[in-house]
């Protein structure tokens, strides 16, 4: 029943489990089969089921996403089989998943060895275990089990994280689990563009920029710089621990310090090895060349001290504890940013977070230079010593493919003790079974023409050992944490007869890194297998076959080349089935190699039109995901900046507009805007992000093509807004796109600085309009801007109220002075217009060139002037002033600054005798109150205060603060009544 848990857990998560055949005979054809153990080869046993849209369920009439399991038959028995009725079946609910209790029969899966790591209650603890001991579906179960509501689980590939956010989603629903693989943290924290960069990428720069440098700069590395690549990423660099003094951070990278690096090689390398790396290291520093070879080093050395300086990106606050799977593939100093991490939360929480980590010394497939010994001592040093928990039997790997990768390890026992990979040569429980076959093809052209048909078989892969790993095959990189039916070593006779010749060569302690690399590699391939493994060695050597023969042990079938397909007993899959395969790889390679990948989306839509040519039906969900697959692997080569290739169609673009089509209007116009984009030179990407947000559900092939760019798009972003022609955009939901993106930094300060550069742009062009919509979309108000605003639309008294709520003192006393002799230069203007007026039919001529505002108080004021000097009978001269007032108070909902205009006419009567002052001061008084004045009056610096002969007015003045007796300007004024002049410091203004 353990293997049923297993195989239940799987279809929950993924909808089939990992090993499937099909059925031959024509009545039992829809029927799919997976080996349940028993017996001598373990698959005496299969447990017969079939998905909804299998021919053999039909009858009962599934809906989308069911899975039928019909009964468990012996490997002989294929009698006609039948789906039964409904009521046959046990509904099996998410419960029982969880509690592992089906219709009363534990279906546990798990070891006493996993049980005790999943029900430990330590908060630092470590799963251990050779390839198939059941490491990661430990950690799994452990993330379900914990009460936790937010983790964060961190793993080497995109493709491992999306398995785990699958298991996680049918198996934890309601709890937040972020599946990230390494590079999505590091840009979350750095919020920088993922560092994207395979090994034999990252090994070619290396070797172009000392391609110049001498045998006599070289030293002994001169013929290895494979090896001193190495040296480099894994222990100058890679052994930093940021805080210790050992370390030492030098733009752009934590490294060990010149005596604590040639401490750590004392023992294995001579000390001309260690000045000659020393002095690589030195010379890619000055040239600025760390960074592009080793760019994931130099963003967790980034990372690291933004962490250490608090700053914590706003999507990983709630984090509760964090989960690392295939830790070995880490350097100390990657570590150390889950280190930092797990520091950060533990301050902002009460209980320690949670971290669990699992891996296998013995299967690096990048220099990592990990050893458990100083991990551990790190995680002891900086958190708390970690508790081991070791998995020993193996759960993937039938027996005598278990003792292939057992024997494997004998290649170890050539290195340091202390270098070897710890518990990787035990016996081992391990389920019996499994096929190993030997195959030597005689020639490269025999060779290629079975790889390219081994390619065609869904069901199986073709892993290469090599640094460069040729297209339809796969490296140990990309299978990692994968298990296939049947996996084809290629060449692992050569591989062997290398690992012996470093062994012989005179300098192997400068290979040693490379050995150990190398051999982990192959064990990493060989662990793959569930059921065959099969060596393909091309023209082999005899030394080449003795090696091969040798750890393929005596349980091995040597078969011809052109025999090996008849003796793989592969699922005879269906096209569907075929599809689904096809996608499955896909998302394996998306990430490395976005070309391989479309060929893989290409060929399932040649499969998906198979099928419509037979008048077959399509589920929905696979009609949807093949055309989503070309998508993404075209979004991802545009993304990257890649020129597109020539692959299997003429016209790729016009190939992803109909795939774009079947998914909807809205996909084909998020495409096309990815397209101009591109060929605009990736500027101003505002549509595309637009089109981006009106996606439907399957947004998931654009989303996962530019996330990985979000921090180029958002410096783009930063660019378009401060462009007036292009700010505008800036109105609409830009929270929406940085959403999309997977903006990990903070979202509304992101947002609100955008709009703020949008509204400066607009400002400085001199559209008002647009920017006072965008200053109202600024949340939370930003008062700096609004007062720049006003002050653009001649509303002073308003800017200079709205520069001292912000706290921009110098701002606001510029703008005061600006007021002052703005009062003055209106009043000149409306005096000078008046004086010129010998006819009122003049007056919309004089007042054509003001506003409109203006231009209702300059014919005011005009009209009652002119009247004033040809009535006889009107003696007072101040009449057209109060009469202007009263103009002003009528227009007051029509203006654009009343009060203004009020205290402009204020410092008007100022200069007229007191026996005027009575009748303005009832003026004021009956229309705007005492406090509307002293406001105004209070904002007014000391120099600003009219000058008079009389001081009445100044009593007017003082009169309107007279409810505010405490404040200096009162104060001050009755001090002028007395001694007839002002008294204010120039310091209170």
């Amino acid at each position: 029943m353990r293997r049923l848990g297993i195989v239940l857990r799987q279809i929950a998560a993924r909808g089939r489990p990992n090993r499937i055949k099909s059925c031959r005979t024509p009545e039992n054809r829809g029927w799919l089969r997976t080996p349940m153990g028993g017996g001598g080869s373990g698959m005496h046993f299969y447990l017969w089921w079939a998905p909804s849209d299998s021919e053999r369920v039909a009858p009962l009439v599934p809906s989308d996403n069911e899975v039928f399991l019909r009964t468990i038959r012996h490997h002989d028995n294929h009698d006609p089989l039948d789906c039964g009725q409904r009521h046959d079946y046990i509904l099996l609910s998410l419960q029982e998943l969880q509690t592992e209790h089906i219709d009363g029969v534990d279906c546990a899966p798990w070891t006493p060895e996993q049980r005790a790591f999943i029900d430990a209650g330590e908060v630092t603890r470590i799963v251990l275990g050779r390839p198939g001991s059941g490491k990661t579906a430990s950690l799994w179960r452990a993330v379900e089990r914990h009460p936790a509501r937010h983790l964060l689980y961190l793993t080497w590939s995109r493709e491992l994280a999306w398995q785990a956010h699958l298991n996680f989603s049918a198996l934890a629903p309601g709890r937040t689990v972020r599946c990230w693989h390494f590079s999505r943290l590091l840009r979350a924290i750095t919020q920088q563009d993922e560092p994207r960069l395979t090994l034999t990428e990252s090994r070619r720069r290396f070797r172009e920029a000392l391609q110049l440098l001498s045998a006599r700069q070289l030293g002994p590395w001169k013929q290895r710089l494979t090896a001193l690549h190495a040296e480099l990423r894994a222990f100058l660099i890679g052994r930093a621990r940021p805080g210790h003094a050992s370390t030492v951070f030098h733009r752009p990278v934590f490294h060990l310090r010149q005596e604590a690096y040639a401490g750590l090689r004392r023992d294995d390398r001579h000390p001309d090895a260690i000045e000659k790396a020393w002095h690589v290291f030195e010379l890619l520093c000055r040239n600025e060349q760390l960074a592009e070879i080793f760019p994931e080093l130099a963003a967790a050395s980034q990372a690291i001290r933004i962490l250490r300086a608090g700053r914590l990106p706003t999507i990983l606050e709630t984090i509760e504890g964090i989960v690392v799977d295939e830790v070995q593939d880490l350097t100390l100093l990657e570590l150390s940013v889950v280190v930092e991490l797990w520091h950060m939360l533990a301050r902002r929480r009460s209980t320690p977070p949670l971290l669990l980590l699992a891996g296998d010394e013995g299967q690096t497939v990048r220099p990592s230079g990990f050893r458990w010994g100083p991990y551990k001592e790190w995680l002891s040093e900086r958190i708390a010593p970690p508790r081991d928990y070791e998995l020993g039997e193996s759960l993937r790997c039938p027996a005598n493919i278990a003792r292939t990768f057992e024997r494997a390890a004998r290649y170890y026992s050539k290195l340091p003790r202390e270098e070897r990979p710890a518990r990787q040569r035990r016996d081992t429980r391990a389920a019996p079974g499994g096929h190993l076959i030997y195959v030597a093809a005689e020639n490269q052209q025999q060779a290629t023409s079975l790889i390219q048909k081994l390619c065609d078989e869904e069901s199986l892969v073709v892993v290469s050992l090599e640094d460069e790993v040729p297209e339809h095959i796969w490296s140990p990189a990309l299978i990692k944490g994968l298990e296939r039916q049947t996996v084809v070593v290629l060449n692992p006779g050569a591989v062997l007869e290398r690992l012996d010749r470093f062994v012989a060569e005179e300098h192997f302690a400068f290979d040693r890194e490379d050995y150990r690399t190398e051999v982990d590699r192959l064990r990493v391939a060989l662990s793959r297998s569930s059921e065959t493994l099969v060596f393909l060695d091309v023209a082999p050597t005899a030394a080449q076959r003795a090696c091969s023969l040798r750890l393929l042990g005596d349980d091995v079938v040597e078969v011809p080349p052109h025999e090996l397909l008849d003796n793989l007993e592969q699922a005879e899959l269906s096209l569907l089935e075929r599809i689904q395969a096809r996608l499955e790889e896909f998302s394996v390679r998306i990430d490395d190699d976005p070309v391989q990948a479309l060929r893989l989306a290409l060929r399932a839509r040649d499969l998906q039109l198979r099928i419509r040519s037979l008048g077959e039906h399509i589920p929905a969900n696979i009609a949807r995901e093949v055309p989503r697959a070309i998508l993404l692997s075209i979004a991802r080569l545009l993304t990257d900046d890649r020129v597109l290739p020539e692959v299997e169609t003429p016209d790729l673009l016009q190939q992803a507009r109909e795939a774009a089509s079947e998914l909807g209007p809205e996909h084909l116009r998020a495409f096309d805007e990815l397209v101009r984009w591109h060929q605009s030179g990736r500027v101003f990407p505002a549509a595309l992000l637009k089109a981006a947000c009106r996606l439907t559900g399957e947004a998931e092939w654009l989303r996962q093509a530019l996330s990985a760019i979000a921090y180029s798009l958002h410096a783009a972003l930063e660019r378009s807004a401060r462009r007036p022609e292009s700010a505008g955009v800036f109105l609409e939901d830009v929270a929406a796109w940085l959403r999309f993106l997977d903006y990990a930094g903070n979202l509304e300060e992101a947002v609100r600085q955008l709009r703020g550069l949008a509204f400066d742009a607009l400002l400085a062009a001199g559209d008002l309009a647009t920017a006072q919509q965008m200053l109202e979309r600024i949340q939370p108000p930003d008062l700096l801007r609004k007062g720049r605003l006003l002050e653009a639309k001649n509303e002073l008294e308003e800017a200079i109220e709205a520069y001292l709520q912000a706290g921009a003192y110098t701002e606001a006393e510029r703008v005061r002075q600006r007021l002052y002799h703005f009062r003055n230069d209106t009043l000149r203007r409306f005096r000078h217009l008046a004086d010129q007026c010998s006819a009122l039919e003049q007056i919309p001529v004089l007042t054509s060139m003001l506003s409109g505002a203006q231009q209702r108080l300059a014919t005011r004021y005009i009209q009652l002037h002119f009247e004033a000097r040809k009535d006889a009978s009107v003696q007072n001269t101040l009449y057209a002033f109060l009469s202007y007032l009263q103009a002003v108070h009528q227009h007051t909902d029509q203006l654009e600054d009343p009060e203004l205009m009020m205290l402009g006419a204020l410092e008007e009567l100022t200069r007229r005798r007191h026996r005027a002052c009575a009748a303005a001061a009832q003026l004021l008084f009956e229309h705007y109150g005492t406090r509307s004045m002293a406001r105004r009056l209070l904002a007014s610096p000391a120099g600003e205060l009219p000058e008079c002969s009389e001081p009445a007015v100044f009593c007017l003045a003082a009169s309107t603060l007279e409810t505010l007796r405490n404040c200096p300007p009162y104060q001050n004024l009755l001090a002028f009544i007395d001694h007839g002049k002002p008294t204010r410091r120039a310091a209170e203004s």
